[in-house]
């Protein structure tokens, strides 16, 4: 690893003249990347290899700084003929940062190199997360695979409303009928909106660049997208019973959603077939926004590459066991149930 590069890509807060950085030795001898970072044009960089039990809970961590400026007492002089105006503090460990990333006072001593005497807030950032940002349209964003299993989803479940479509009509119908956007007529037979939806699909020559629209008028999934950034969560999750009529699911497990989904868990109980529904709408409209962003990703901020790896990767499993399971479905039920009167 570019330890420089990860130490000095990380920005400085505003105001923020001293920072602590913890750095995972990762199997790599700590001594050896104290020596490594000591060796840095950067000379107000000051490694501390970890050898004491500190940073163990956040009720000590105001406690465990100030121990470790004490004891480090030596090579924070040593820093003072320099006179910086910044210092980044390294902690080197064996194990990873434990507590939250978390602001603590601490009083300096009056001989610290800057600051002496006062007492600041400071917080201890992880490297890694810290320093390795990553912008949206990163390859570990996942954009591709998401397009694709958007896309496949879309077409699999376009396929089951017209297979249910020449029994139960009314359910496809129904499903239609709510899908209406503000000020959309939405005349038109039940078959000449499902040929729109087929003949969207049959236009898309590359799978892995599909990105649905919010208001496309022949896109199944950018109507089932729209129900979420018109709607509120109970609305959206009311909705999904639509879907879930529409597309006749008998049994169905429930699914695991991604977490962007938990964190808009509506109030109303659902069904598991319902329930599934509802996580795919959310699902579909995660991916819409994230593949919005990473069109535009200079607008955006960049953030630590692990995090957009385990959004990705959380939302492409989901797709994943979203598309497994409604293809599992649709085949065990080839006969669509006969319309009650």
């Amino acid at each position: 690893m570019n330890i420089k590069k990860l130490i000095t890509e990380i920005p400085w807060e505003s105001n923020a003249n001293i920072r602590f950085l913890w750095l995972k030795a990762d199997g790599k001898p700590r001594s050896s990347l104290a020596d490594e970072i000591r060796t840095l044009e950067e000379k107000t960089i000051l490694p501390i290899v970890l050898r004491s039990n500190l940073f163990l809970t956040s009720n000590a961590l105001m406690a465990d700084l100030a121990t470790l400026i004490s004891d480090n007492e030596h090579e924070f002089r040593g820093l003072k003929s320099l006179s910086p105006s910044h210092i980044s503090v390294v902690i080197i460990s064996n194990d990873p940062l434990s507590i939250p990333q978390a602001s603590s006072p601490v009083r300096l001593p009056d001989w610290f190199p800057i600051l002496g005497g006062r007492e600041i807030f400071v917080r201890i950032e992880d490297v890694f997360d810290t320093a390795q940002l990553a912008p949206l349209n990163s390859e570990g964003a996942r954009i591709d695979l998401i397009a694709s299993l958007l896309f496949e989803i879309e077409s699999i479940i376009v396929r089951r409303l017209r297979f249910i479509a020449e029994a139960q009509e009314g359910k496809v119908r129904a499903l239609i009928d709510s899908l209406r956007a503000d000020g959309e007529n939405n005349g038109g037979s039940t078959n000449s909106h499902l040929q729109n939806y087929e003949a969207h699909l049959a236009g898309v020559s590359v799978a892995r660049a599909y990105r649905p629209g919010a208001k496309s008028k022949n896109s199944l999934l950018s109507k089932l997208i729209y129900q979420v950034l018109k709607n509120s969560p109970d609305s959206v999750a009311s909705f999904s019973k639509k879907l879930s009529s529409a597309l006749a699911i008998k049994t169905m497990p429930r699914l695991k959603p991604s977490l962007f989904g938990v964190m808009l868990r509506p109030s109303l109980a659902l069904e598991d077939a319902e329930a599934n529904s509802h996580f795919g709408i959310l699902a579909f409209y995660q991916a819409y926004q994230l593949m919005n962003a990473a069109a535009h990703a200079g607008e955006y901020p960049s953030y630590p590459a692990s995090l957009v790896l385990a959004n990705a990767k959380d939302l492409v499993r989901f797709l994943m066991d979203f598309r497994q399971t409604l293809e599992y479905a649709f085949a065990e039920q080839l006969q669509p149930e006969e319309e009650t009167a």
